[in-house]
């Protein structure tokens, strides 16, 4: 955890200097530039801010804060050449470079899908795979297809010991039509399975995973949704995949445990108080059909995602 809180508070850092380096280079190159014109831009930082949905994780609010606090500094630097004061937002805003632990971090949650988490960087997961009996008289096998199958079973392993206690382990969102050029891709994402009653601090940081899967059809997916409602659920395990990508077919599948937190999704239809937002990304262009282009939920998400992005 201190780890954690150390690298937030140097990302901090790292997001204040670097802004007041921006801003100054901006003031030194632009002649036009105004402090009007950075109010503006200190408006709309604060409208992103005070529109915080349920879910944004730490890192991305200490880079929200790192922007916010570098514009109010360097105006109210600025106008102090000018003899005039400056109400700063943030009445206790402080800068220490050198302070890791303030007691705002120290009151951040922190969600994840593994207890280790390093041990994504070496399991190379790349997907996802389904196996069905042609009868259809049992519940489809779905899995995340891994290069390192031995990474892939341990990160597995976990969910499975959580489920076999009863205790949540992680929710799986399957979103389609994150893109409209490839209607048939969709999105896999793994979240903490985290209700929000038990989240007891404003701020929390998530820490998940997604993956983009490109098929050539929807059948396998369309069957394993169909499946999975049918029977409730699925068995899940880990897949190992070769060179090509392609699925080595396991010797057995003793592995295997019942799963049921997975939750399909149209993209369109995630508005901000979903926590399927994590699945997304400011440069997705999500299909919308019809008669829903003006009012869809995902307008006022990518639009959100975007603005952070911007700025």
């Amino acid at each position: 955890m201190t780890d954690a809180l150390t690298s937030l508070e140097r990302q901090y850092d790292e997001c204040f200097e670097g802004e007041l380096r921006m801003l100054a280079r901006r003031r030194e190159q632009d002649k036009d530039l105004t402090i009007e014109t950075l109010e503006m831009t200190l408006k709309v930082l604060y409208e992103i801010d005070g529109n915080n949905w349920e879910g944004r994780s730490a890192v991305v609010q200490r880079a929200l804060d790192a922007q916010i606090d570098a514009y109010e500094k360097f105006i109210n630097d600025w106008k102090k050449e000018k003899d005039k004061s400056y109400t700063l937002r943030r009445t206790s805003f402080e800068y220490n470079p050198k302070n890791y632990n303030n007691k705002r971090q120290q009151n951040l949650s922190f969600y994840s899908i593994n207890t280790e988490m390093d041990i994504w960087k070496n399991a190379g997961w790349s997907g996802c795979g389904f196996f069905f009996n042609q009868l259809e008289f049992k519940p489809p096998i779905f899995g995340f297809t891994f290069e390192n199958l031995e990474c892939g079973k341990q990160i597995i392993a976990e969910w499975k010991d959580k489920s076999e206690k009863g205790e949540p382990s992680v929710i799986i969102y399957i979103i389609r039509g994150v893109d409209k050029n490839n209607p048939i891709s969709y999105r896999v994402c793994i979240v903490p399975d985290i209700k929000k009653d038990d989240i007891k601090n404003y701020e929390f940081y998530l820490m998940c995973r997604k993956y983009t899967m490109t098929p050539q059809t929807n059948w396998n997916l369309n069957t394993f949704e169909r499946l999975y409602k049918q029977f409730g659920g699925c068995w899940f395990t880990a897949f190992q995949i070769d060179n090509n990508k392609q699925i080595i077919m396991p010797k057995n599948f003793k592995d295997v445990f019942k799963f049921t937190t997975i939750e399909f999704r149209n993209a369109w239809e995630i508005g901000l108080d979903d926590m399927a937002i994590l699945a997304l990304k400011a440069d997705d262009e999500p299909f919308i059909p019809e008669g829903k282009k003006d009012e869809a939920p995902i307008l006022e998400v990518m639009d959100m995602l975007r603005k952070l992005k911007a700025n």
